[in-house]
């Protein structure tokens, strides 16, 4: 037994604690070359059972999309809903990303939308 108390304190409250700590993911894909590269990012801010972020399309020569997400995620899938901007038109759709160890899978959305994609994992 440790006979430290605030060891024991910060052992008594380790679940507490746990649902406070922040974890980062962060992927992104670039195409093309020279000054005509399109860029898909995605960044994930994961605390507890909830998942913060921001998914943005930015191609070259197109209007870009731009937006933010909040919802849950539980065993490495978020649900969320995603707010955006494209070609100065706001949406709001369901999401689901699929955290994978080398990519994100996301879905959802009408398909002419474009929000479907696999985004590898980059370092935050």
């Amino acid at each position: 037994m440790n006979d430290n108390p605030s060891a024991q304190k910060t052992n008594g409250n380790a679940e507490e604690a746990r649902s406070d700590v922040s974890v980062k993911h962060c992927f992104r894909e670039e195409t093309g070359s020279g000054e005509f590269v399109d860029v898909l990012e995605l960044a994930i801010e994961e605390t507890g059972d909830r998942a913060t972020g921001y998914y943005n399309w930015l191609p070259a020569r197109k209007s870009q999309r731009t937006g933010e997400f909040r919802g849950s995620i539980r065993e490495n899938i978020v649900s969320a809903d995603y707010e955006y901007i494209q070609e100065g038109t706001s949406g709001t759709e369901t999401i689901e990303i699929v955290l994978e160890e080398t990519q994100a899978v996301v879905r959802g959305g009408p398909i002419s939308l474009g929000l479907n994609a696999e985004v590898p994992r980059i370092n935050c």
